[in-house]
C-alpha cells in the first residue's frame, strides 16, 4: 500500500487550482479580445454610414465635389448606394470627364 503525503496532496490541490484559474483567465481574456473586434466592426459599419450620409448631404446641397471625396472610397468598396450617387454626379456634364478616369 502506498501513502501519499499531505504535501503532495497540497500541491495537486493547488496544481489543480492553478489550471483552472488559468483556463477561466484564458477564456475571458480570449472572450475580451472577441468583443473588442466586434464592437471595431460594427463601429466601422457605423462610419460607414454616416461617410454616406455626408455624402448624400453634400450631394443635395450642389456640392459634388467634397460629395465625390466621401462617395469614392465606398464605392470603390462596393456600396451600391455610393455607387449610385457617384454615377448620377458623372452623367452631369460638369463631372462626365472624371467618369470615364474612375478606376
Amino acid at each position: 500500500m502506498e501513502f501519499t503525503s499531505i504535501n503532495s496532496i497540497k500541491t495537486s490541490r493547488f496544481s489543480l487550482s492553478k489550471t483552472t484559474f488559468l483556463c477561466k483567465f484564458s477564456f475571458f481574456v480570449i472572450a475580451f479580445f472577441v468583443s473588442q473586434t466586434c464592437l471595431t466592426v460594427f463601429a466601422q459599419e457605423e462610419s460607414l454610414s454616416d461617410k454616406l450620409a455626408k455624402a448624400k448631404e453634400l450631394y443635395f446641397s450642389g456640392d459634388y465635389g467634397n460629395s465625390i471625396n466621401y462617395l469614392k472610397p465606398l464605392a470603390t468598396a462596393g456600396n451600391a448606394e455610393a455607387q449610385y450617387y457617384l454615377g448620377l454626379i458623372f452623367k452631369s456634364d460638369k463631372f462626365h470627364s472624371r467618369a470615364v478616369r474612375w478606376d
